[in-house]
């Protein structure tokens, strides 16, 4: 599928089971073959994968192979993050080195249950089409989810996400879809949606700033380790277990719960702010979150716009 190649492993692969093995001690070639049901040479082909991808795996003679480092990003580590924190929701992850952005990954492939990830994307993009620096030490990643809603509820989703993320790293939603940190942008997400409209496939886009280095001329933006003491996989893994639990809460709809969590962490609620839309601006003081999901601006429901704080 085109120029960027990935790593694409199951729930259930044997690599998963072999590098969780020889990542808390020493197993023999025949132990490996034997717990996994596959030949000697089989596991032989995963070692030499995992040293691939810049993982050490040593080979004793007597012990057998065991991992004594490996890089802070992996795709198997993320894919065992994934897996656990996201259960049912997702069966497969697709690590890349580098990608165009995880979001059109996601939309070439056009299939739900699949968490796209990627190091460095080289056409990372938020809404409007403007463009998300991706460099080196940024978390970039994508979930594919089919549930059972109309389109008009996709932006119930951007909002639980941020709602996911805001949570894991201290920070406030500003409606739409970013999250702050004393008012600089560290995440962006970006919900999109593909197929039939009573029930679409919807891809989220989610992008943070943690410890990569921003263009000198981007006004506004901010990184995790700005802040506090944080690394990429902690992080991962936080958002991914909170977006779990306000999924599920949504697909039991409990979206007033969530909804009243999403207000209460909102920094656009008790602002005045300009809405760009595309027949013009509103501008005016923003109450509430309504149980759609729209913005409340002096009374009136905003489905959709470029908010901007006022002063």
């Amino acid at each position: 599928m085109g120029k960027y190649s990935a790593v694409k492993i199951r729930k259930d692969a044997n690599s998963l089971i072999v590098f969780d093995l020889i990542s808390e001690r020493p197993y023999s070639g025949e132990e490996l073959a034997s717990r996994v049901g596959l030949t000697r040479k089989a596991v032989w082909k995963m070692i030499k994968k995992f040293r691939e991808y810049g993982i050490v795996v040593e080979a004793d003679k007597r012990s057998g192979y065991r991992i004594i480092r490996k890089p802070k990003l992996n795709p198997f580590d993320v894919a065992a993050i994934a897996f656990k924190n996201l259960r049912e929701l997702v069966d497969e992850v697709w690590y890349y080195k580098m990608v165009d952005s995880t979001n059109d990954a996601a939309k070439r492939h056009r299939k739900p249950s699949i968490l796209f990830f990627a190091e460095v994307q080289t056409s990372g993009r938020g809404r409007l089409g403007r463009t998300w620096s991706s460099g080196p030490g940024g978390l970039y990643f994508t979930i594919t989810l089919q549930p059972k809603i109309g389109l008009e509820e996709v932006p119930k989703i951007t909002l639980l996400t941020g709602l996911s993320v805001a949570k894991a790293v201290n920070g406030k939603i500003k409606w739409p879809n970013d999250v702050l940190i004393e008012n600089k942008k560290v995440c962006g997400i970006l919900c999109e949606v593909q197929g039939e409209m009573e029930r679409p496939l919807v891809i989220i886009g989610v992008g943070i700033n943690v410890e990569n280095e921003l263009p000198r001329d981007l006004e506004g933006a901010g990184r995790l380790v700005d802040f506090s003491n944080y690394d990429v996989i902690s992080v991962f893994n936080s958002v991914l277990k909170n977006f779990y639990e306000h999924y599920l809460k949504f697909e039991r709809g409990e979206w007033e719960h969530l909804r009243k969590e999403i207000i209460e962490l909102c920094s656009t609620i008790g602002k005045n702010v300009r809405i760009q839309l595309p027949s013009g601006k509103i501008e005016g003081f923003a109450t509430d979150i309504s149980k759609e999901g729209a913005l409340v601006v002096d009374g009136k429901k905003i489905f959709a716009g470029d908010c901007i704080h006022l002063r």
